[in-house]
């Protein structure tokens, strides 16, 4: 089994058709998800009005899993009759999703949650699958760093840095003196094993996933090469897991600025620990 994620860049109902749309097809295909996570569906709220916001963001999202083989389809609700697995913060016209792949993965009737403000920025979306088993910021994964002690995964990005949205990405009273990432939502969720992050738990080679679009492609990115994609696993998860990468094709690179990531698990492997 195989769930990956992707930040699209900036994925809007005008990107239909042209090269950034079928570049993210031909990765997403490529890597051949059995779960996709889905980051940065946009529509533009000056041409649309707010009550058409997520029926222009549904179709968007069933179009692209339509081609790329995959469903994102969900049981309709008097509160989310679009029949879309995605979420949105409601005062911003951003949203995440999730797609499946219908023959290989199972929807868990009633999974489907979405959550927005005031919690989520974008917003996230939730549900639990059937992968057929017996019984998802910087890291603050860490390792052996070679000489009897641990260190971060991830490297320090941001001590040489200086940007005015510097504020959002690293720990509050360290701007403009040290400059240390922010790590406490990852601390929290890896605290006593209760998540794990794939590609450190795994040993993988390191690999940025985003810092590589330059000046005047894209939005520029002036933090430089940092890995702020991640795939977390569930303690009962972690065992079954085999092998973790970004994904390094000419579509995946040039589809969006962030590279496409993707965890291999076996799901006979996963344990009835919670």
């Amino acid at each position: 089994m195989r769930l990956a994620n992707l930040n699209a860049y900036k994925l809007t109902p005008a990107t239909r058709g042209t090269s950034s749309w079928n570049t993210q097809a031909t990765a997403i295909r490529e890597i051949s998800p059995d779960i996709l996570a889905l980051q940065e569906v946009v529509i533009d709220e000056n041409t649309t009005s707010r009550d058409s916001w997520d029926d222009e963001a549904a179709s968007l999202i069933k179009d692209l899993a339509e081609q790329c083989g995959l469903t994102t389809s969900v049981e309709a609700s008097d509160g989310h009759p679009h029949g879309t697995a995605m979420a949105a913060n409601w005062h911003r016209p951003w949203w995440t999703a999730l797609m499946w792949n219908p023959d290989t993965v199972e929807l868990v009737e009633g999974s489907y949650r979405p959550f927005g403000a005031p919690d989520y920025w974008h917003g996230c979306t939730t549900a639990s699958f059937d992968v057929g088993a017996r019984e998802p910021i910087l890291s603050a994964a860490q390792v052996n760093d070679g000489r009897g002690g641990r260190r971060y995964y991830d490297t320090e990005p941001y001590t040489d840095m200086h940007h005015d949205d510097m504020e959002s990405q690293v720990r509050v009273g360290t701007i403009g003196t040290t400059q240390l990432a922010a790590r406490r939502p990852t601390e929290a969720l890896l605290r006593k094993g209760y998540m794990v992050d794939a590609a450190a738990h795994l040993g993988a080679p390191w690999e940025p996933t985003v810092g590589r679009w330059e000046d005047g492609r894209g939005d520029p990115d002036p933090w430089g090469p940092r890995r702020i994609d991640l795939i977390l696993a569930s303690r009962s998860v972690a065992p079954a897991l085999t092998g973790y990468q970004a994904h390094l094709s000419a579509a995946a690179k040039e589809a969006s600025d962030h590279l496409p990531v993707y965890a291999d698990f076996v799901p006979s492997k996963i344990s009835g620990e919670r």
